[in-house]
């Protein structure tokens, strides 16, 4: 008897902990060019980006790019209008890593 009312809470926590072990945070390696202008199309290497265009969040400073393509290790963005001199951010499934330099 006590089996049944606890299985539905363990399989909610096996659910829970496969879907955290899914979500690894992403790490930047490159950026490629390091300088240009609002609408350049920059290239971020790394890894544990979403092959989603929606799942991940840019930021060249204070300014959101739009995502253009978007695979595992590559991400093409297009340079935003309001950049500012500030590490640029990726977040991908709510975790966020910083480019070690503006």
């Amino acid at each position: 008897m006590k089996f049944k009312k606890v299985a539905p809470i363990l399989l909610l926590l096996l659910v829970l902990q496969i879907r955290e072990a899914k979500a690894q945070k992403p790490f930047i390696d490159s950026i490629q060019p390091t300088q240009g202008i609002a609408g350049s199309l920059m290239t971020i290497k790394g890894g544990n980006f979403s092959n989603n265009l929606s799942k991940n969040i840019v930021y060249l400073g204070a300014g959101k790019a739009e995502i253009i393509t978007a695979i595992d290790t590559l991400l093409i963005v297009s340079a935003p209008a309001n950049t500012t001199y500030e590490p640029i951010t990726v977040t991908t499934s709510n975790l966020t890593t910083w480019a070690s330099t503006p």
